[in-house]
């Protein structure tokens, strides 16, 4: 399935969101009764061929434990027997062969990884479906006999799967796709009130800091999106760019931070649109000058481009049509971009790129 005619046909037929999906599924379950057993697949009128994710109780420990390599099960070549037969690896054995898939693949994994197979989130998700029937299943032992500590058992069994199955499933994406590594990404956001990160069009990071693993030579997509009113500046960290969607292929455990910072959402269109500063780029001094009269009363201050404070400028300063030079402490400042704070009262801050070199 290398050849890219031939997989653009496949992928013309069947659903390969639902076919990654379904199959990780399957593999993160750890469930030995498939894939020659248990396949229902179905295709609505106009639609692509889905698979039917169903009869798993063989999986979460029940038949083999977490160690087990169930990705390995799901693409052996040779096995000549139940419970995969050739016939029922050959898809996602041949897909995988495509370095295209692969990375959908892989980078899939490891988003589920990453969110809903974390153990805390697969343990809250047993405790909301024990507690549904708890009360039943005590009946259910008063009734027909049997001891409820052994019921709560398979639950507590199925927990410790959860918090093992994670690390051991990594190692078997590295061993059976010949991947060298995985690394911890650190993603920060500056201020998450004004924008978030989307992880492979899939997972929405709103917190100020998120972590997860992904694999080396499988690049991953990062997107920044801003609030209303707030506007994406850059990346910064082990990332340095000015893009707000960017392609990441670590080699290392990265920390990449996405920053932020308002527009200008004034309504007063003096503010807005009158303010010129100049030289930009500037090398020792610059201007800043009002082109329209203005009785509001002005701080004015110079930030890093992470939005931290470097140096106040000015406080209580009036505009007039005369510009304003400022050079103190400017030469000493490394290269690079800066975020021009003016802020009048009562309004929200006006933010001016500026770059010193």
């Amino acid at each position: 399935m290398e050849d890219e005619e031939a997989y653009e046909t496949v992928s013309s037929q069947l659903d390969i969101e639902n076919f990654i999906i379904y199959n990780i599924s399957q593999i993160y379950f750890g469930n030995t009764d498939w894939p020659g057993n248990n396949r229902r697949y179905w295709q609505a009128e106009g639609r692509k061929w889905e698979h039917l994710l169903y009869d798993t109780d063989f999986g979460f420990g029940r038949q083999s434990d977490y160690h087990h390599n169930t990705l390995r099960l799901a693409i052996e070549e040779n096995s000549p027997t139940w419970p995969n037969p050739p016939f029922s690896t050959l898809f996602l054995r041949k897909l995988l062969n495509n370095k295209d898939f692969r990375n959908q693949f892989v980078n899939r994994y490891a988003d589920e990884l990453n969110s809903r197979f974390l153990p805390a989130t697969v343990d809250q998700h047993l405790d909301t479906l024990t507690a549904l029937v708890e009360d039943e299943m005590q009946r259910h032992f008063e009734r027909w006999g049997g001891d409820i500590e052994d019921w709560y058992g398979e639950i507590s069994r199925m927990k410790d799967f959860s918090s093992l199955r994670p690390q051991k499933v990594k190692h078997h994406i590295l061993e059976e796709l010949n991947l060298p590594a995985y690394h911890q990404l650190n993603l920060n956001i500056d201020a998450p009130s004004q924008g978030k990160v989307i992880i492979n069009n899939r997972l929405h990071i709103s917190e100020s800091v998120w972590k997860g693993d992904y694999f080396e030579s499988v690049p991953f997509l990062l997107k920044a999106e801003a609030q209303e009113n707030y506007e994406f500046t850059h990346w910064s960290g082990d990332v340095n760019s000015e893009s707000d969607q960017i392609f990441v292929d670590m080699n290392k455990e990265m920390t990449i931070q996405a920053n932020f910072i308002p527009k200008n959402t004034s309504t007063d269109e003096t503010v807005i649109k009158d303010f010129s500063v100049y030289p930009n780029p500037f090398t020792e001094s610059f201007s800043l000058e009002l082109n329209q009269p203005s009785e509001s009363i002005y701080s004015i201050n110079l930030l890093d481009n992470n939005g931290k404070l470097i140096l106040k400028l000015a406080k209580n300063l009036i505009l007039s049509h005369l510009p304003f030079h400022f050079n103190e402490g400017l030469a000493a400042l490394n290269n690079g971009l800066y975020l021009l704070e003016i802020h009048a009262e009562n309004q929200p801050p006006i933010i001016i790129k500026l770059q010193k070199y």
